[in-house]
């Protein structure tokens, strides 16, 4: 189905039109946290609305964490 980006914006969030949805994302800076954010329970951008607490949890620990050995650990075990 074509529609304007910005109807697609709105109706992507209406899963009884799809089954599956394309929708692109690049990286406001560098970053892992960049892409795993758009996957948070709360997320704007969760279309799929994946929900896990581990996860967010994992993200939570990662953000607050000033030491980037940790962050990286933490970010990884969020992807697995």
């Amino acid at each position: 189905m074509d529609e304007e980006y910005r109807v697609f914006l709105d109706s992507r969030r209406d899963t009884s039109k799809w089954e599956v949805a394309r929708l692109g994302w690049t990286a406001d800076y560098n970053d892992a946290g960049n892409f795993l954010d758009t996957l948070r329970s709360a997320s704007p951008n969760n279309d799929a609305r994946y929900a896990r607490p581990e996860f967010d949890e994992l993200l939570d620990r990662a953000a607050a964490s000033v030491d980037a050995s940790d962050r990286r650990r933490l970010l990884q075990d969020a992807e697995k």
